[in-house]
């Protein structure tokens, strides 16, 4: 049986309020992470990265549960929201990628550095153009007689889709960096004692780790692509992106506790334990 509009537009405010609760859980989880750990730039960016993703979504939200006849101000202001959040978002993600690098080669060269930079000044540079050239319309529904917010995004399809180029690219280098790091500490280990063989194993199953990061990161930018163009039907389409906002703050979020869980350290006992508690006074 076929769903009404209606039934889409409060199927897909479902999925959104459960992507939100999820971002909202690991933000707070990244805040805890960031007052026990040293590592605080990592922590800063994953709690960046949930932030932009409540931020977004909460838009997206809006964008749907707006008024039986909205106002184009009400459609900016729901817009400007998603864009900004999605902004905030993609950055830190990006941040995050490249920063991920410096955190495993400490002796990354200094032409490694400034490629980093360069390919994130790049992104940054994409976005302004984003907020700008907009232009929103409202679009009457016959179905369920009402107007909804629409926005052309084929206006903004260059900007668009050099920012997700530039991630593409973005991706398909920490990738290949990643590969020259593994390649050579492997070849390292060959000649290493037991012990030291062992942290070698860790390192290899931290960097498969950060493969199945690049994948879900990889597949959600190309869902960007597919929005710009409508190449899917907004349930289906929706579904997938929710799934892949929970999956991606999730693989941001608990990255250092899968290393501490291979390495068989105490330390995600407690990490796990204080973010129980946290669960259980949320609850009470």
């Amino acid at each position: 049986m076929e769903i009404n509009f209606i039934q889409t537009q409060a199927y897909i405010g479902f999925l959104l309020g459960a992507s939100i609760m999820i971002c909202i859980h690991n933000m707070i989880v990244s805040i805890i992470s960031y007052k026990i750990r040293k590592t605080h730039a990592s922590s800063i960016l994953k709690i960046v990265f949930n932030f932009g993703q409540i931020v977004r979504n909460s838009g997206a939200v809006g964008i749907y549960m707006t008024p039986k006849v909205p106002t184009i101000l009400q459609c900016a202001a729901s817009l400007y929201i998603t864009y900004i959040g999605n902004i905030i978002s993609r950055l830190s993600l990006t941040a995050f990628l490249l920063w991920r690098i410096r955190q495993i080669d400490m002796k990354s060269k200094d032409w490694d550095k400034r490629i980093c930079i360069l390919l994130f000044v790049i992104r940054t540079a994409f976005t302004i153009p984003y907020l700008i050239f907009q232009q929103i319309t409202t679009e009457y529904v016959s179905e369920s007689e009402t107007s909804i917010c629409y926005y052309d995004y084929l206006n903004i399809a260059p900007y668009s889709i050099g920012g997700i180029v530039t991630d593409f690219l973005i991706d398909i280098y920490v990738t290949t960096r990643l590969i020259l790091i593994l390649k050579n500490a492997n070849k390292n280990a060959s000649k290493l004692s037991l012990n030291i063989r062992s942290k070698r194993t860790l390192f290899t199953a931290v960097t498969y780790w950060n493969y199945l990061r690049l994948i879900i990161s990889f597949t959600f930018h190309l869902f960007a692509v597919l929005d710009i163009f409508y190449l899917l039907e907004e349930g289906p389409s929706m579904t997938v992106k929710c799934i892949i906002y929970i999956l991606l703050s999730y693989v941001i979020t608990i990255d250092a506790e899968i290393v501490h869980a291979i390495e068989g350290s105490t330390f995600i006992v407690n990490f796990l334990k204080r973010v129980h508690l946290f669960d259980v006074a949320l609850i009470s």
